[in-house]
């Protein structure tokens, strides 16, 4: 992705989630030449605790997400990830 930097919104979408949808992040650490990144994720409260195993937290730490997988989670430009209905 263009322009990765420490800091920047992205969007983290993980397909093999029980109801995959995309979730704001803030880069923390970029790597693999912006191609993998560490992230900050902002959840929906309970909404999203329930479906991914969390614990109640407002946010989560994301490491190691590859801009492109078959395996889990990906990030995205907020403009070109789509929020499940």
């Amino acid at each position: 992705m263009d322009g990765l930097t420490a800091g920047r919104i992205v969007h983290i979408r993980n397909e093999k989630a029980e109801q995959p949808k995309c979730q704001p992040a803030i880069v923390v650490t970029v790597w693999n030449d912006g191609h993998g990144i560490n992230a900050v994720v902002f959840r929906d409260g309970s909404n999203d605790n329930r479906h991914d195993g969390g614990n109640g937290e407002l946010t989560r730490w994301a490491t190691s997400i590859p801009e492109t997988s078959e395996l889990g989670p990906t990030f995205h430009d907020p403009r070109t990830c789509e929020f499940a209905s």
